[in-house]
């Protein structure tokens, strides 16, 4: 009953819409796209219109009603045909269209549709498009694991094979077909690969630039196929072998794809790097003990070291970058030790020119036909001198710290391809080696008609134009330098009176030819100067050469100085018999030749120099002769002793070993070493300091330490004669014994050294303890008893506590110790007070000077007159004393309290080295050292050491007066307390000479002599008369000085100085006279300076000027 009434409801409703319906007319209708029901089928689905709607307007309205609705007709639609279909709805009498496609459940697309006869199906294109029912789909890649293709052949041509895929998801399989052609190949276009040329150390074929193209017979399907490495076959690099190096092997490669052949040829070269790597597999197994060419290494492999070599010295630097360690280092020792061995043994072919020993070069050409066939044999260029030796420098320089030896097999010292190779002279040199031939066969040649028995004459007459032409050789010869100088030599001797030389200075030292100035004309013998001298001046300038290589070589940190002095010493010797001795020749020839190249003249260049001006410079300059000596310079004992030590050295030098085995050497060293331990401590440091420049610096760190060799010719000498005569089981307590002496020596600069010293000694009797045999303890004491017990009684008694040693009792010469003392301290004071002005430019010599010689005055009585006790106090006590010195802070002038530390010896040392390096370089007036010494003495009066000694007292009362040094009570202040030394300082300087005098002047820049006097008047309170007259005075006696100095002289104003000494007279003659009117006051000036006054107005009225005063005429006088 009630399904009945619901049915009457609805068909009610219908008959409403319908009445409501049919009061309007359909005007319009459309499916909006948005209102589309699905529209994609897989074939054979039924139509599906249940979510479209159709937009009908109907009268003014617009409505929507379902495209499955009674009254809407949808036609045209066909489920089993594939493809877009067009359907038409009808509502009322209106009509509209939409579309829909049918497609297969599975479709392929992008897939490759066109292949070749041959080729495999190409799953890397083509996709997979699998529709559901509702009309969506999913996209399958052919290439998909899931993926089945089935029916795909191309063994024949076919122009629609159908093709199966089959698809399976979540236990659903999807089917589908499509159709592919398959044609045979028309045409093949063949393009081989780009690289054609392989060295066979390669790896890979490079097929890069190589395709094949295919083509059917109407050229519908072209296919362009870039080559692989599959497609290739034949590559085999392996094939080239050492015959391909020059002729590469020729290989044919084959090309296959689809049946298609093609053939295209490839070269492979024999590589650099694979000679390298066969060169180096060859050596790989030898054994480097020695630095020579190895075991087993014959001469065809070393050759093949040397070509592999010179290969990889021409690789560039990525070529290089596959050359292994090992394989380069494997030939790199063989190549240079083989190299050098094969060069040495060509070189021997020049050996009666030149040859190779102990590591140097050496000359013969003792035979002038035997030296003229190696000059041959040089200029025909032998390949293993000139071709291998480029290879072996270019190994040097790239090579040079390979390791050929390591350390532990060589003596500690690793031997390096750089120490092997650097005997191996470079083409240059030998290009040079000719050179210098060339030019000695040249110069022989030149003069050798003229006869042995020449005379001047005849060569004037009858070869001067020979000598000419000689003349020119030499003045145009490109060896100049001293390093040639023994080419001339050589030459020379080719002559039966080894006179080459000889007849060229006697021929243009013609007394008959001057010059301007009345003098042998030089200009000819100027030319060959540079390469010869006479015999004794060539001698001495080899001396002098030597020396300044010597000093170059210390200042570049060479540390033996020993050969300077020898050679310098050497030099003397030869200047004085040259000088008292020599032909007029050599005499003005050492006067006046001049040598290029020996002296700087401080900005890159040269100063032509001549032989007293080299001797100044070798004895002046820094790490010069002076620089050594320095502190005991014309000390007699220092200078005694090195005198001992050069006649051993010049022994040595002429006998070889010989001479250590006899006694004259025995005696020798004994009497030196000796003389060496009578040497204050300090001079002993100072005297090793001479032989090693270093030594104070720490290097060597004891000189008695000899087991890298003995550092100096000294040690050396003392060694070798004790370890000759004393027993060997006493050596390392001679070793301990000489160290102790190094340790004394050295003790004044350091309080901790006497522990040092202490220790010592006990190792030597530690050591003399460890002697088995009586006798040779008993040789060892007996040898040296001289000089030990005095240092065993030093270190077991004096210093038996290092902390706490035993001062030594001076008694009467305390006072005088301690005015030594202080005279040092005063002396310290005015060194750094010098030091400062001297790093500003100025100086203040003089009174440092004048401090100096008064301390050196009381160290000299000291150990003149002091007894036993002064003299070990003056070398062994370590004293402390505060004193004050001068010092810059912060660009500020300020006074400083310090210590003066040491002991008296090594304090005056210090103070000596100062004073001699202080006349070496004077500011603005440069080396005084000798000049000083020179005008010491003075026969008229006193010594200009003395004086300054004396007149120290008036630099250092000046110093407290201006710097209060010293503590002082009372308004009115008065330092210069010492009246009667006043008068005598200034009565002394007057009988000093006028050289004396003027120099105290130039070294006195600051003029502290005089303004101490005008000071010293100020403090007797003589009143401003008297002190004008002081002042006066002054100036009268500077001027008188100058002008006995400079007779003619004047200053810079052009004023001479007889005029401004009479001017200055005047003014003092009036203030004198001022002065007389006051008798309390003259009568202190005639005190003090009346001697002084009368001296001056006697020795000015004998050079001629007016010493009487005449007073004005006062008004209204007659």
């Amino acid at each position: 009953m009630k399904k009945r009434k619901l049915l009457i409801l609805l068909a009610s409703a219908m008959l409403f819409v319908c009445a409501f319906v049919g009061c309007k007319k359909v005007e319009k209708i459309d499916v909006l796209k948005k209102d589309m029901p699905q529209v994609v089928y897989v074939l054979g689905s039924d139509l599906n219109l249940s979510t479209g709607k159709l937009t009908a307007v109907i009268g003014d309205e617009t409505v929507e009603i379902p495209l499955n609705d009674s009254e809407v007709s949808v036609s045209g639609y066909d489920k089993n045909k594939l493809g877009e279909q067009t359907l038409t709805v009808t509502y009322g009498e209106q009509t509209t269209t939409f579309k829909v496609k049918v497609v297969p459940r599975v479709s392929v697309q992008k897939n490759e549709s066109s292949y070749f006869v041959g080729e495999e199906f190409n799953d890397s294109k083509g996709e997979l498009v699998i529709t559901n029912d509702d009309g969506t789909d999913f996209v399958v890649d052919m290439d998909d694991e899931t993926v089945t293709v089935s029916g795909f052949s191309t063994e024949t041509a076919s122009s629609a094979l159908p093709v199966t895929v089959t698809y399976e998801k979540d236990g659903v399989t999807y089917n589908g077909t499509f159709d592919v052609a398959v044609y045979d190949i028309a045409d093949v276009d063949f393009k081989s690969p780009n690289k054609k040329e392989y060295d066979n150390h390669e790896t890979a074929l490079d097929v890069s630039g190589g395709y094949i193209s295919l083509k059917n017979a109407d050229e519908t399907l072209v296919r362009y196929k870039v080559l692989t490495e599959d497609m290739v076959s034949g590559f085999d690099l392996s094939q080239a072998t050492l015959a391909h190096r020059e002729t590469p092997l020729v290989q044919t490669l084959t090309v296959e794809y689809l049946g298609q052949e093609k053939t295209y040829d490839i070269q492979i070269n024999f590589s650099d790097l694979s000679l390298i790597r066969l060169r180096a597999s060859e050596f790989k197994d030898f054994e480097w003990t020695e630095a020579v060419t190895p075991e087993g290494c014959t001469a065809q492999m070393g050759d093949n070291a040397l070509e592999a070599m010179d290969v990889y010295l021409k690789m560039t630097d990525v070529e290089k970058r596959d050359v292994t360690s090992e394989e380069l280092e494997t030939l790199v020792k063989t190549a240079s030790t083989y190299g050098l061995d094969k060069w040495k043994a060509a070189f021997e072919s020049y050996k009666d020119a030149f040859y190779l020993k102990d590591g140097g070069l050496y000359w013969d050409c003792t035979d002038f036909e035997k030296t003229k066939a190696v000059y041959t044999s040089l200029k025909e260029k032998n390949p293993v001198i000139y071709e291998d030796a480029l290879i072996l420098k270019e190994i040097e320089t790239q090579f040079a710290s390979t390791v050929i030896v390591p350390a532990e097999d060589e003596d500690g010292e690793d031997v390096t391809v750089g120490d092997v190779l650097a005997a191996v002279y470079s083409t240059e040199t030998m290009d040079s080696f000719a050179g210098q031939l060339e030019l000695m066969i040249s110069l022989y040649e030149s003069l050798k008609d003229v006869p042995d028995n020449w005379t001047l004459a005849e060569l004037k007459s009858t070869h001067s134009e020979k000598i000419e032409a000689t003349w020119i050789l030499v003045r145009d010869s490109k060896y100049t330098h001293i390093q040639y100088r023994t080419l001339y030599s050589m030459a020379s001797r080719w002559r039966e009176n080894d006179d080459f030389f000889d007849i060229l200075y006697a021929y243009y030292y013609d007394e008959t030819n001057v010059d301007d100035a009345g003098k042998v004309d030089l200009v000819k013998i100027n030319a060959f100067k540079n390469f010869r001298l006479p015999d004794e001046l060539e001698t001495l300038y080899s001396y002098v050469y030597t020396c300044k290589r010597q000093v170059e070589n210390m200042l570049n940190g060479y540390g033996k100085s020993e050969d300077l002095l020898y050679y310098y010493e050497q030099a003397l010797k030869l200047k004085s018999k040259i000088l008292n001795s020599g032909s007029d020749m050599e005499k003005d020839l050492y006067a006046r030749l001049t040598f290029d190249y020996l002296i700087g003249d401080g900005q890159g260049g040269y100063h032509q120099a001549t032989f007293d001006e080299l001797f100044y410079a070798l004895r002046t300059t820094t790490m010069g002769y002076m620089y050594h000596f320095n502190a005991y310079v014309d000390v007699p004992e220092f200078e005694g002793l090195w005198a001992q030590l050069l006649s051993i050295m010049e022994t040595a030098s002429e006998m070889g070993e010989e001479y250590y085995e006899t006694e004259e050497f025995g005696v020798a060293v004994e009497t030196m070493f000796a003389e060496f331990l009578t040497l204050s401590p300090t001079q002993q440091v100072m005297f090793m300091n001479c032989l090693n420049p270093y030594y104070t610096q720490g290097f060597p760190a004891s000189v008695w330490d000899d087991s890298d060799g003995a550092p100096n010719s000294f040690v050396h000498f003392v060694y070798k004669h004790y370890r000759n005569k004393l027993p060997e089981t006493t050596h390392d307590a001679l070793k301990q014994l000489f160290t102790a002496t190094e340790k004394l020596s050295i003790l004044g600069m350091n309080p901790y050294g006497i522990a040092n010293f202490t220790e010592a000694m006990q190792k030597v009797e530690d050591y003399l303890d460890a002697v088995v045999e009586d006798a040779d303890r008993t040789a060892f004491e007996n040898e040296f008893a001289w000089f030990y017990e005095a240092y065993s009684e030093l270190a077991t008694e004096k210093y038996a506590d290092p902390e706490n040693p035993i001062a030594e009792d001076l008694g009467e010469w305390k006072g005088t110790f301690d005015e030594f003392y202080t005279a040092l301290a005063e002396a310290f004071f005015a060194m750094e007070l010098n030091n400062i002005y001297q790093a500003n430019g100025s100086r203040m010599t003089l009174s440092f000077l004048a401090a100096y010689e008064k301390a050196e005055i009381l160290a000299n009585e000291l150990l003149a007159s002091g007894d036993e006790n002064v003299i070990k106090a003056y070398y062994f006590d370590f004293m402390q004393k505060a004193m004050k010195i001068p010092a810059v802070n912060q660009n500020q002038f300020v006074i400083m309290p310090t210590y003066l530390a040491g002991t008296g010896d090594y304090l005056m040392y210090y103070l000596r080295n100062a004073y001699v390096t202080a006349l070496k370089s004077v500011p603005g007036m440069g080396f005084l050292y000798d000049y000083y010494q020179e005008i010491n003495e003075n026969e008229e009066g006193i010594a200009l050491k003395e004086f300054l000694a004396e007149s120290s007292y008036i630099y250092y009362t000046f110093f407290d007066w201006t710097w209060s040094l010293s503590e002082r009570e009372g308004e009115k202040l008065k330092y210069f307390t010492d009246i009667d030394l006043m008068v005598k300082i200034m009565s002394d300087y007057r009988t000093l000479t006028v050289d004396q005098q003027y120099l105290v002047a130039a070294l006195d820049m600051f003029g502290l002599y005089r303004n101490s006097l005008v000071r010293f008047a100020m403090e007797q309170e003589m009143g401003a008369d008297a002190q004008a007259t002081v002042q006066q005075l002054m100036l009268v006696e500077q001027y008188f000085m100058l002008y006995q100095k400079l007779p003619d002289g004047e200053n810079q104003d052009g004023d001479k100085y007889i005029d401004l000494l009479d001017e200055e007279l005047q003014i003092m003659l009036e203030d004198y006279y001022e002065l007389s009117k006051d008798a309390e006051a003259l009568e202190k000036f005639t005190t003090y300076f009346g001697e002084m006054y009368a001296y001056y107005l006697t020795e000015c009225e004998k050079a001629g000027l007016n010493v009487t005063f005449t007073p004005p005429v006062e008004e209204g006088q007659n």
